[in-house]
Formats: structure tokens, sequence, C-alpha cells
């Protein structure tokens, strides 16, 4: 994000990048029945979340990845409207915006893999979330989506490609442990640390210039 800035109108000013934090007091990982409630107890789930899906978020592209999985995988996408649930393959599990924050991640523990595919990002929230339930992720190279994981916690793919997608969501088996270290690199207390840390830096630099 911080080369994204600099090629901008802000690329003469000083840049400084904080991601945005999580409350690890609502996303870890939990046990449910949500794999027997849906029946998708002996399948491979591929879970896709956002608040409002559209081209950008990669929606088009997940709808041509479901066609490609076989029938042990499902591909469960949470924030779906009514009207996008039609026109998406019927092998697609979806889920309408959820209200509970427990639930969310109850979803993102049960997953195998997360899938992020989304080409606009400023953060890519959803990707730190799953990480901190012990999901391992799969995010495109574009914005600041890639920055969120790391070799041991996702994989990163060419942005539109939806057959490196599909062989990496086959074959993402990184171990639980290492995402969810990952994931916890993005609480709310170390982003919040690093604003006060840049504060008091920039408090003295200021102080110097006097």
């Amino acid at each position: 994000m911080t080369g994204v800035v600099r090629q901008s109108f802000l690329g003469e000013y000083p840049t400084f990048t904080i991601p945005n934090g999580i409350d690890l007091s609502c996303f870890f990982p939990r046990q449910s029945n949500v794999r027997k409630r849906l029946g998708l107890e002996e399948k491979r789930l591929i879970l896709g979340a956002a608040s409002v899906w559209n081209r950008q978020k990669g929606l088009e592209d997940l709808a041509a990845l479901a066609k490609m999985l076989p029938d042990s995988c499902r591909l469960l996408l949470v924030g779906i409207r009514k009207e996008q649930k039609k026109l998406l393959p019927e092998n697609v599990v979806t889920m309408e915006r959820l209200s509970s924050q427990t639930e969310l991640a109850e979803l993102y523990s049960a997953a195998d893999v997360f899938v992020n595919p989304s080409r606009e990002e400023t953060m890519g929230l959803t990707t730190v979330e799953a990480l901190a339930c012990g999901t391992p992720a799969v995010v495109y190279n574009s914005t600041a989506v890639p920055e969120v994981v790391d070799e041991k916690s996702g994989i990163v793919v060419q942005t539109g490609d939806v057959d490196a997608l599909y062989q990496a969501v086959m074959a993402c088996n990184l171990r639980r442990e290492d995402a969810l270290a990952r994931g916890r690199m993005f609480s709310l207390e170390r982003q919040n640390a690093s604003f006060l840390e840049l504060y008091h830096r920039l408090i003295r630099e200021n102080d110097r210039m006097r």
C-alpha cells in the first residue's frame, strides 16, 4: 500500500503504513457444529466473506472457481444478496450478511481455506480475521491483500488467474498454527502501539525542528 500511495499525488509526502487491528477476543479458533448444520462435514470447505460482493471483490472469479471444484469441495460465500445467489453455480453455498461476529468466527474456524480474490483493498480485514481463527488464506496479488499473509500462512496468486486460484485453494494445506500466529500480529493492541510510536516520533522530530 505504501507503494500505491507513493504513486499518487501524496507521493511527495512521508508515508507510514499501519494496518487495521482486529479484536482477538472475538476472532480466535472456535469449536462449533457449523459444518454439520450446513451438511458439509465431509467436504473441503473454501470460505469467502465480504460485506459487499461485486467484480472488484472477485465475485465473478469465485463463480468461475466454483465450476472447477470437484464434488469433494464446497465454496461458501458470506454476504451474498438474494439476487446474487441466482447468478452463482448450484454448488455454491451462500449466506447473507451476518450480524454476529461470533458466528463469523465460527465459520472462519470451520473452513479449510479462506479465499480473497479482491482486486482493490486498503487492508483485507476478512483475511486477517480468518488467519486469527487459524485458517490459511489464498489471495490475489493486488493492492493491500498480499501484505496480510506470509509464506507460512497463505498463498498469493496472480490477479485474475482463476486457474492459479483453483490450484492454490486445492493445494493449500498450510499449518493452522502458522496462520494463527500471523493473524495475531494484527491485534488491536499491536496496531494501537504502532500509532502511539509514530505519534511520539513525530513529536520528537517536530521538537528538533524548532
